[in-house]
């Protein structure tokens, strides 16, 4: 079977896929542009091959001092065939090219691939440790090298040709033509974390694509592209075989970083047509050519290898006066370039950054969740990629290729492969994709998961903000995120502002904790951001030094606590990177430090700097009471909302929500009982809600009030409201995300063992107990278990991921955590919900819905409970801080405070 029989027999059609009508955009195929003629068919050598023997004189490769001529392109690449085969290489054989980017590597390649053999590309100038892996693991026996990069070989016993000893005159050598399935290259992909993996391509899928993406360039004989991509990336080598097979040439870069004065020049002085950029560079390009005050001029130019900032694309669509503007996006996984973005020069990008658009010739895209199930529409999901363009797989990696190129359900074809790229994706309204960042880039910092791609596109989004970077780094020995920010040209960048913001659109856990402003963002030699290179965070502003001996006593417990050294009395707590869990710490050295003072975990949340802290500390009269928090102060004629804690946070997650209910609303928060410093046992949701209840009847003083509860919050406001009843003017009960009882808890689940299983947990739990600083806690707590609930403990145990953990009992640990969660079920399983005709409105997150979790019927416990409102793109941590939530919540509850006061708003 020839190529194009590969290719026909491995194509699909959109209405062969298994979607209903409905779910037809949730998947994106190669659909048409307009395309420039492209007449070429053949593997990429022959096509070269025949440009060069029709006008042989012509040149095709510009380099410094050293133009190339279709005729030594070609005998040169004879040459080397010839070499190669006469030292053995035959088909499929794989042949490494140990040269720098340059005319030679291109003819090495053509060369090997005359010859039947596979190149496998090693860049002299990469760090040995992985050039001596790339050769160890590639399996190759044959090089082709110069002596300058012999060195480079090591030890590895290679054949090799050395292309000084490779003569320039005609050699008589016919080419081989490849089979679809035979390999064409192999290129070592540098992954977040191990080794690099050698990613297999075959000539069938390579073509396939070359045929496609050719035609999508405007391409011919007259084009002329400055590839500056490395070629140790496939997209590296697709920018200069389309110009060759098209007939046209190329402008090699001399150097690995070119000024964009130099680029600037290059493209004047030698008619340049056709450039491609890595996202970085262009960004800094474009930013020259505009404080210059000038222009490009260009059919077309590409960019990829990161995300494209909204700003920046439309930056580049200003200085660059370019016909079309192409956004590439590629895993080597798919070959080369299988998704592009592609508009005209007057387009500028509408979305937080720039689309990587559909994919191209005979591939399929695929927003996926956890499950391998197509999300709902503009959710975020893992990218797949099918379709006959896929690569083979990983080179000596079958359980790798096994897990990450997996079978393509939603294709009729049983041998139908789709590879799992590790990014996250949208599908936007006009059926282009959005990037969203890496399924591996999530980190975990004081419990939540985090996306930093997601910080970055928020940040994208500001006016005042060009580009950014967010990482996560370790900072005063805890992991804190960092947000690096570059402002627009000739401006500037309010730190304090874009956090301010950050938290009106963000859950506080997503904020950075540091956010430095650089004039460029460091890049390495691939020209991506070389977040290595990126400054330590340092205090920006001025500093309220302390005033007396008490002022001096606290801040120095704040510094140690917060690993800071540059704050003052002056800084908010929770907004140079205090959290709960630092509070509580905080919290017990200052009791140490003043025994005769009663000094409460509230007070850190109301009076958040040192000098505010001290003077509630000393003036106890002004402190509202032990369980409130002002979240905001408001009118005082105006309706109150009672914000009721989640399990194990406080309530400052609510503040986002506060801010934007706007600055009339008032406000007020409960510290959630798990946060206390003491261990309670054998509480109940009754005892809970009526300290809360308590406060509220207290505090209302007969203004009409609302009540939030998130997650186990939602339990607490709904028995609250029940005890107060007619006794308040309540308006609305607003439930946001309220699970029912886990299945491993409930009163009917009996869980299963296999034969031994349950004497072997129990034998860990033993051996645990003996270890663990909470010993006393967890026996105090297991004595509270039935004989269910202690088999449904250790059944759950056994079932962790994670083990028995024993670095408690501080608060925030991960023993502690645990406790609390076992304890709380406990709790939840005693409690029965009774009816109660309330008015309640409650809004999902989306993935608690996908996931189908088990929920609270609040409709069957109050016929004014209301059809709960999905909120898309959001889980049970993000919901609270989500602004379609906000502005749902927010005419919710206006809709509910202008309803006229009546009996049928306070309970029955």
């Amino acid at each position: 079977m020839n190529c194009s029989q590969a290719v026909s027999a491995a194509s699909f059609d959109l209405a062969t896929k298994p979607f209903s009508k409905s779910d037809q955009h949730l998947i994106a195929n190669g659909l048409p542009w307009a395309e420039a003629p492209w007449p070429m068919t053949g593997y990429p050598h022959e096509v070269i091959d025949r440009f060069c023997q029709s006008d042989p004189d012509r040149t095709v490769i510009l380099a410094t001092n050293d133009d190339w001529s279709r005729k030594r392109l070609k005998q040169t690449s004879d040459a080397i065939a010839h070499a190669l085969v006469a030292r053995g290489v035959g088909v499929g054989d794989v042949v490494v090219v140990v040269l720098p980017k340059s005319a030679m590597a291109i003819a090495a390649i053509l060369g090997i691939w005359k010859s039947g053999g596979a190149f496998v590309p090693v860049d002299p100038q990469h760090p040995e440790t992985r050039n001596r892996h790339v050769l160890s693991d590639c399996g190759a026996r044959f090089a082709v090298t110069s002596r300058d990069s012999l060195a480079s070989l090591g030890n590895h016993d290679l054949e090799a040709v050395l292309v000084e000893d490779v003569g320039t005159e005609e050699v008589r050598f016919e080419a081989a033509t490849p089979s679809a399935d035979q390999l064409a290259y192999v290129i070592y992909t540098s992954g977040s974390t191990g080794k690099p993996k050698g990613v297999m391509v075959d000539h069938g899928p390579l073509v396939d694509h070359l045929n496609a993406t050719g035609p999508l360039y405007l391409m011919d004989e007259t084009s002329r592209e400055l590839p500056f991509l490395p070629f140790s990336s496939d997209g590296g080598h697709e920018r200069w075989i389309v110009p060759l097979m098209a007939g046209g040439s190329i402008l090699l870069p001399d150097q690995l970083l070119w000024t964009p004065e130099d680029t600037v020049g290059a493209i004047r002085n030698h008619g340049i047509t056709h450039a491609s950029f890595p996202t970085s560079y262009v960004h800094e390009l474009a930013g020259w050519l505009r404080e210059k005050e000038q222009t490009l001029d260009l059919t077309l130019c590409s960019f990829g290898g990161e995300a494209m900032p909204k700003e920046t694309f439309n930056r580049i669509a200003r200085a660059i006066n370019s016909r079309y503007l192409i956004n590439g996006y590629g895993p080597t996984e798919t070959v080369m370039t299988p998704m592009l973005w592609r508009v005209n020069q007057d387009q500028l990008c509408e979305t937080v950054t720039a689309p990587i658009g559909r994919p191209v010739g005979d591939r399929w895209a695929y927003i996926l969740d956890g499950d391998g199930n197509p999300v709902a529409d503009g959710e975020i999901g893992e990218i797949h990629l099918g379709g006959y363009c896929v690569a083979r797989g990983y080179n000596n990696l079958p359980e790798k290729t096994d897990s990450l190129f997996v079978y393509d359900k939603f294709a009729l074809a049983d041998d139908a492969r789709m590879y799992r790229t590790g990014d996250l994706g949208r599908f936007l309204p006009d059926g282009m994709i959005q990037f969203a960042g890496r399924v591996d880039d999530q980190v975990k910092i004081r419990g939540h998961r985090i996306e930093p791609a997601e910080i970055e596109t928020v940040l994208r989004g500001f006016d005042d903000v060009a580009n950014c970077v967010v990482i996560a780094a370790d900072v005063a020995s805890r992991l804190e995120l960092i947000a690096y920010v570059v402002p627009r040209s000739g401006a500037s960048v309010d730190t304090r502002s874009v956090r301010a913001r950050l938290q009106q659109l963000l859950p506080s856990s997503m904020v950075p904790g540091y956010i430095i402003e650089m004039t460029m963002l460091p890049l390495n030699a691939n020209h991506k951001v070389d977040k290595a290179q990126l400054p330590l965070p340092r205090r920006e502003g001025t500093i309220t030094l302390p005033a007396n001996d008490d002022e001096i006593a606290v801040l120095a417990i704040w510094k140690s606590a917060l690993g800071l050294d540059d704050i003052g009395v002056s800084d908010n707590f929770f907004e140079i990177g205090g959290n709960s869990i630092t509070a509580l710490r905080v919290l017990g050295k200052i009791r140490e430090q003043f025994p005769d003072r009663n000094a409460e975990i509230t007070d850190l949340f109301n009076f958040p700097t040192v000098r505010t802290f001290l003077t509630a500390l000393f003036e106890p009269e002004c402190k509202p009471g032990a369980d409130i928090v002002h979240l905001q102060k408001g009118r005082s004629e105006q309706p109150v909302l009672y914000c009721f804690p989640g399990l194990l946070v406080s309530t400052r997650e609510y503040m986002k929500l506060v801010k934007s209910l706007g600055a009339d609303q008032s406000a007020v928060g409960f510290m959630c009982h798990s946060l206390s410093d003491s261990q309670e046992l054998d509480v109940s949701v009754s005892n809970i809600s009526a300290r809360y209840a308590e406060i509220v009847h207290r505090e209302a003083k007969g203004r009409s009030c609302a009540f939030l509860g998130w997650s186990w919050g939602g339990l607490l406001a709904y028995e609250a409201a029940r005890m107060l009843g007619r006794d308040i003017d309540l308006r609305l009960i607003g439930m946001v995300d309220v699970c029912d009882m886990d299945d491993d808890f409930d009163l009917n689940a009996r869980p299963k063992f296999q034969p031994g299983e349950r004497e072997e947990i129990e034998s860990n739990i033993r051996r645990w107990l003996q270890q663990t600083a909470m010993r006393e806690e967890w026996e105090r707590l297991l004595a509270l278990m039935d004989d269910l609930a202690y088999a449904q403990f250790v059944h759950f145990v056994g079932k962790s991921e994670f083990g028995l953990p024993i670095d408690g009992p501080g608060i925030g640990t991960r023993e502690h955590t645990f406790w609390v969660l076992i304890d709380n079920a406990l709790v939840f399983r005693r409690h029965e919900l009774l009816p109660y005709d309330a008015p309640i409105a409650s809004w999902l997150a989306g993935d608690t819905v996908s996931r189908k979790l088990d929920l609270i019927d609040w409709q069957a416990l109050s016929r004014r409970a209301e059809q709960p409102e999905h909120i898309p793109g959001t889980d049970h941590l993000t919901i609270i801080g989500d602004p379609a939530f906000h502005r749902l919540f927010g005419r919710r509850l206006q809709r509910a405070f202008e309803q006229t006061v009546s009996s049928e708003f306070s309970g029955n």
